[in-house]
């Protein structure tokens, strides 16, 4: 056993927190019988082509986890029985149990992992990959209203709208709406496909997955935008790199993944103006709760002088002023992350209170 940890630790160590050692043995516990099968396929005949019937894939998924059943009730299996052979039969000394138990504990927590990650994906019945980036957009709904808001779950055939939505928006209902993406608007037509938070129909549902449909044009930008960056990573903060055992005990010492200011964050979707009547600029606004309020947007932003900020939640917020200080590290080209710092209101402004232009808001809403 020794011999073990004191390999997983080097390796880690070694790997300076890339080596993933939990991640690689789960995969070699989803793999195994896949490979086992494949060096023995010799000795079987070769499998014909034939059509799955409708409806069996929920059959087949649960018969090529079948290794992963075997392999935990096997394990969890022996356990007691290897107890009651030391108490009963005491052929099996005390290091060799202990040793045992937690092999057996340890190759059951791998099956358990990979049985449950399968269960959560069979759920998923999406074809395409929802990017988790925010973008600007507004919806517009089959009563007249307009809404900004926030688009994110984003793909070239469906998305997710956040913001103040009609109480008796229904599946099926017609909307169309525009992103705002970098390179300007791309419009857009779709249908409500699903309600998310309704409380029983006593509020407006907190967000609705749509479907997408545009031009052969835009679909081209909207694929370009969602598939040539690594936007998903940045604005999410997602490393590759995790704590080594090392730098968790000594981090004066021994260096981590660098810090990532953006991580678990949630966002709202916000506007800055110069002046009351001057055009919007879309950005994201840290939501309450998540520390010092940041701004991050995909274009440069003037610093260091009063901006007047709008706030889109599903519940209307107060006009305020702030000024935007750029944090150190938080520029790389495509994003630019600032800090928002309060400032008094001025007299000019306060009873301003005109609608947002249509297209120009939105970002991510706190979910």
């Amino acid at each position: 056993m020794p011999y073990y940890v004191l390999t997983f630790w080097v390796f880690e160590e070694v790997g300076r927190g890339y080596g993933r050692s939990l991640f690689i043995e789960q995969y070699n516990m989803a793999r195994f019988a896949t490979f086992a099968w494949a060096t023995l396929a010799w000795v079987f005949p070769r499998v014909k082509f034939k059509v799955t019937p409708k409806g069996a894939a929920k059959k087949r998924a649960v018969r090529l986890s079948l290794p992963q059943w075997v392999v935990l009730g096997l394990n969890f299996g022996a356990m007691p029985v290897g107890i009651a052979l030391y108490f009963l039969a005491s052929t099996l000394p005390l290091h060799g149990l202990i040793t045992n138990l937690l092999w057996a504990s340890f190759n059951g927590a791998l099956a358990i992992a990979v049985l449950s990650f399968t269960a959560v994906r069979q759920r998923f019945t999406r074809t395409r990959y929802r990017f988790p980036v925010p973008v600007a957009g507004e919806l517009s709904f089959a009563d007249g209203s307009r809404s900004p808001g926030t688009i994110d779950d984003l793909s070239d055939t469906g998305l997710r709208f956040y913001g103040q939505l009609p109480q008796k928006i229904q599946v099926g209902e017609a909307v169309s709406g525009t992103l705002a993406l970098p390179d300007g608007l791309l419009p857009f037509n779709g249908d409500v496909r699903s309600l998310l938070g309704t409380d029983g129909g006593k509020a407006p549902p907190r967000a609705v997955g749509c479907s997408l449909i545009t031009s052969v044009e835009a679909q081209i930008r909207l694929e370009r935008f969602l598939f040539g960056s690594d936007l998903q990573w940045r604005v999410n903060g997602l490393t590759d790199q995790v704590q080594t055992p090392l730098s968790r005990l000594l981090p004066r010492w021994v260096s981590g993944p660098p810090s990532q200011p953006l991580a678990g964050r949630r966002w709202n979707s916000a506007q800055l103006r110069v002046l009351p009547d001057a055009a919007p600029m879309a950005v994201l606004l840290s939501a309450p709760g998540n520390g010092e309020r940041l701004v991050l947007s995909y274009t440069v932003l003037a610093q260091n002088q009063p901006l007047l900020l709008d706030v889109f939640r599903r519940t209307a917020a107060v006009r305020e002023t702030v000024q935007l200080e750029a944090i150190e590290g938080g520029a790389d080209g495509q994003l630019h992350v600032y800090r928002a710092v309060a400032m008094p209101m001025p007299q000019a402004s306060v009873a301003f209170a005109a609608p947002p232009e249509a297209g120009v808001a939105v970002a991510q809403s706190a979910h």
